[in-house]
């Protein structure tokens, strides 16, 4: 059964936006405070960009990210698709550091997965649950269908190229009755080499079926004018929405 509810804005997402990028990163629950980025006194950085209706604590990782992935490649991220392949690259350089400085790890993962989840809130109109501290519990939702996973857990597996992390879990999460027939859909999907399994264009790819997978569905049924939103997630963990 589909359920469905008015959009809401929820709660801890600012009605003003967040200007980026900020000046260093913020501290988290593993105490890893260092920066993995070049030396801070490399001059420029590249132009601010405005995030609507994004958690504090979310902006202020998107912001570290851009400040990383330029300081690494010298160019900008906007937050579209595309710049998701400079992520992967950047982790690519970022991975081969973890042997020498494992630190890097979990401060790196949680960057560039508020980044990935914030290109996917962008671009498929979605929905950021992040107030608690733990990121094991961060999801984002999609309001155009019913669907939502932890976009720290992505950033996980692309950093350290497999799903044996401590990091959370990534995978999509749907109702219980649109899961096997999205199980079936990616299954039918053309082979990816191992080298790019777990990059962040080819999870965003598997994305993409998803969505177009649940959009038929619900077509099919009727509800293509449906719109999910944080009182339909909220449910889905027994959560309250203020």
């Amino acid at each position: 059964m589909i359920r469905c509810s008015a959009a809401a804005s929820p709660t801890g997402y600012h009605p003003v936006s967040a200007m980026l990028p900020p000046v260093a990163p913020p501290s988290d629950d593993d105490g890893f405070q260092s920066s993995p980025s070049p030396d801070e006194t490399d001059g420029d950085l590249p132009p601010p960009i405005t995030l609507i209706d994004v958690p504090e604590n979310v902006a202020e990782l998107c912001g570290s990210c851009v400040q990383y992935v330029w300081r690494s490649l010298r160019v900008p991220l906007d937050f579209t698709p595309d710049t998701l392949s400079l992520v992967d690259h950047y982790i690519s350089g970022v991975r081969a550091e973890l042997s020498e400085k494992p630190e890097l790890g979990p401060l790196v993962a949680r960057v560039v997965g508020a980044y990935f989840g914030e290109v996917v809130r962008k671009t498929y109109f979605g929905i950021w649950r992040a107030q608690q501290r733990n990121v094991h519990d961060w999801q984002v939702g999609l309001r155009t269908v019913f669907l939502w996973f932890n976009p720290i857990g992505v950033a996980y597996d692309a950093l350290f190229n497999t799903t044996e992390h401590d990091g959370p879990r990534s995978h999509l999460r749907v109702a219980a009755e649109d899961r096997d027939a999205l199980d079936l859909r990616l299954s039918q999907a053309p082979p990816v080499p191992d080298s790019e399994f777990y990059l962040l264009t080819t999870r965003l790819e598997a994305l993409e079926i998803a969505v177009e997978t649940l959009r038929l569905r619900m077509s099919a049924q009727g509800y293509q004018d449906v719109e999910f939103g944080e009182a339909d997630y909220a449910a889905e963990f027994g959560l309250g929405v203020n």
